[in-house]
């Protein structure tokens, strides 16, 4: 029993190992020759200018303005009036392309469009139901 242990083990210490005479992977352009494309961007975040357009008539509403990204994470919050305008750019992770405007209990949720997210208080009404 114990010398059957004792192969196995031994089995699996040397099978992990390579030959004398084997080599991994080789590279065909040595690391120093490697450029990237002029075009690629390295960074990870880009700035996007988020606009909220206030009504044009003052309602004395205030309530909190949070900007949220699609995984839920609160990158602003501050008290803000309805009937005024809001623009402010933020730093976001190149994967977010969705932001959430959450005012008091009402979210709204908008495509980036470019570097460019814009929200309004207004809404539309399709008057479907009269006649």
């Amino acid at each position: 029993m114990i010398n059957s242990l004792a192969l196995l083990v031994l089995f699996l210490l040397t099978s992990c190992l390579n030959e004398m005479g084997e080599k991994g992977p080789q590279l065909t352009t040595p690391v120093e020759g490697l450029h990237a494309n002029s075009n690629f961007d390295w960074k990870t975040s880009r700035e996007v200018e988020v606009t909220v357009t206030g009504l044009s008539i003052d309602l004395g509403v205030k309530r909190r303005l949070s900007l949220l990204s699609e995984d839920g994470t609160v990158f602003y919050s501050g008290t803000h009036s309805m009937s005024e305008d809001f623009v402010m750019e933020f730093e976001l992770p190149n994967h977010v392309h969705q932001i959430t405007m959450r005012y008091g209990n009402v979210d709204l949720k908008e495509e980036i469009a470019g570097s460019k997210v814009s929200f309004g208080f207004s809404v539309d009404n399709d008057n479907g139901d009269l006649e």
